[in-house]
């Protein structure tokens, strides 16, 4: 296996299971925790993320092929999606992919789901369609609260990875979750946004 990055809390390799070409999600041991509580907590979110990679695609968006879950050894082997992440997009298509993750972040929250960490680098455009990525602090949630919360992290990202293209970028999402979402739920999770915003002074472009 190739180490390709070192997250917070896992190692991602690029290897192969059954002989195609996975992505494999590690979670490390952490010293600083008591081991057998870090066991069980590393067992719990690695079952959790196999479950929310599954509600995901039981909701028609799009996500990698969970390909071997070993829970002994906390890992996860999913499809490797080969595309562009939409971070690394140039301005002329980034507005467009955040319109895409607009209707992907209103699938989500209208099913249930928040992502837990929505930026531009946990989505991959591919053949025509926009994958999710890294469902590790996903969650089930109907709470506005909750939603405004992806929101206010996906403006963040804007703000601090794509300050240029901030404005343009966050319309099209914005207009792309209003009609997904609904109306008056939207209405609602945008004062609570809102409300963050004046609490944390969070993310600035509107």
């Amino acid at each position: 296996m190739r180490l390709l990055c070192r997250g917070a809390e896992a190692d991602i390799y690029l290897g192969e299971r059954s002989g195609r070409e996975a992505v494999i999600k590690v979670r490390r041991a952490r010293a600083y925790i008591d081991a057998s509580l870090d066991a069980r907590l590393r067992h719990a979110r690695t079952i959790r993320e196999a479950q929310m990679i599954s509600a995901v695609k039981a909701l028609g968006v799009p996500a990698p092929l969970v390909l071997d879950v070993d829970v002994r050894r906390h890992t996860i082997a999913m499809q490797r999606i080969r595309g562009t992440v939409v971070g690394t997009m140039c301005s002329s298509r980034l507005a467009a992919a955040c319109a895409g993750i607009g209707r992907i972040a209103a699938r989500l929250h209208r099913g249930g789901i928040v992502h837990g960490d929505m930026t531009t680098s946990n989505f991959v455009a591919s053949r025509g369609r926009l994958f999710v990525l890294d469902l590790g602090l996903s969650s089930r949630t109907r709470r506005d609260e909750d939603c405004a919360v992806d929101l206010r992290l996906f403006k963040e990202t804007l703000n601090s990875a794509h300050a240029a293209d901030a404005r343009e970028s966050w319309r099209s999402f914005a207009s792309a979750y209003a009609p997904a979402l609904g109306r008056q739920r939207f209405a609602r999770v945008s004062r609570t946004l809102a409300d963050i915003e004046a609490r944390g002074r969070y993310a600035t472009v509107t």
